[in-house]
C-alpha cells in the first residue's frame, strides 16, 4: 500500500498531520472519521471495523482497546519511520532538508508495545505497522530543544507508505525475530540476532515473555536464556 499526502505549504503548521494522513488513508467515507463508539470516539468506524491511529504511546489505549474489543473488530495502526526527511526552517523563510541517516524498522514497535504488552493479542485486534517516509519539520527555538541544539520538531508528515506488515498475535511478533536465532537464546544474541542495541532486545523479550510466547529456561552467567513456548 503506497500513499503521497497533498502537497501542504510548509509554513502552515497543522498539527497532528500524520496521525491525519494515515486517519484518512484507512477511511472509505470522510463521514466514517471520528465517530462515537461504545462511549468512546474512534479515529475511523467502518461497517466492518474500528481503525484506531497510535503514532507513539500505547499505553495511552489500556483502557479504550480492550473496553472496544467487547463488541468490535479493531485494526491499530502504528507507523514507524524507515525513511526520515528532515526540513529544517530558516529564519529566512527557506527550507533545508536532509535524509536522516537513521532507519526504523519492524523491532522498534517493541518499543510502544513495552507499556502494554499482550496489546496484540486482544480478542478481534490486529497491528497494523506502516513502514513510511516521514518528514520531520523542525523550527529553531534558542529557549527549548536543547537535545537538537535549539532545533523543536513543530510536525510530523507523511510522505508515503513504504508497506504495511499485519500481526494478529504475540507469536505473529515472535517470528520476525526469529530467522537465524538459536533455539536457546539470551537477550545478546536477539540483539545480535536483529542488529540493534541490548535495550530493544530486553523490552522485546520482556513483552513476549508476558505473553506467553517465551520463557526463561536457565540462566548463562547473569544472563537470563530463553526458548520459545
Amino acid at each position: 500500500m503506497g500513499a503521497k499526502p497533498q502537497n501542504q505549504d510548509i509554513g502552515t503548521f497543522n498539527e497532528g498531520n500524520l496521525h491525519s494522513s494515515l486517519k484518512h488513508l484507512y477511511a472509505s467515507d470522510p463521514s466514517q472519521v471520528e465517530r462515537p463508539v461504545d462511549g468512546y470516539i474512534v479515529d475511523v468506524a467502518r461497517d466492518d471495523r474500528i481503525i484506531e491511529i497510535q503514532t507513539s504511546g500505547f499505553g495511552s489505549l489500556r483502557s479504550k482497546l480492550p473496553a472496544l474489543s467487547k463488541n468490535n473488530k479493531i485494526t491499530l495502526v502504528h507507523p514507524i519511520a524507515e525513511r526520515k526527511t528532515i526540513a529544517k526552517l530558516q529564519a529566512n523563510g527557506t527550507v533545508v532538508r536532509r535524509l536522516s541517516p537513521k532507519r526504523g524498522n519492524l523491532f522498534d514497535v517493541f518499543l510502544e508495545l513495552v507499556s502494554m504488552p499482550t496489546l496484540v493479542d486482544l480478542q478481534g485486534l490486529e497491528l497494523d505497522i506502516l513502514l513510511v517516509h516521514e518528514e520531520e519539520i523542525r523550527e529553531f527555538d534558542g529557549s527549548r530543544g536543547r537535545r537538537r541544539r535549539g532545533w523543536v520538531v513543530r510536525e510530523r508528515r507523511l510522505r508515503e507508505v513504504l508497506s504495511t506488515h499485519t500481526f494478529h498475535s504475540s507469536r505473529d511478533l515472535l517470528n520476525i525475530l526469529r530467522p537465524g536465532l538459536p533455539e536457546l537464546f539470551t537477550t545478546e544474541d536477539l540483539a545480535q540476532n536483529i542488529g540493534r542495541n541490548r535495550s530493544l532486545a530486553q523490552k522485546a523479550a520482556y513483552c513476549l515473555r508476558l505473553a506467553n510466547v517465551i520463557e526463561v529456561v536457565s540462566k548463562r552467567g547473569n544472563s537470563l536464556v530463553y526458548q520459545s513456548c
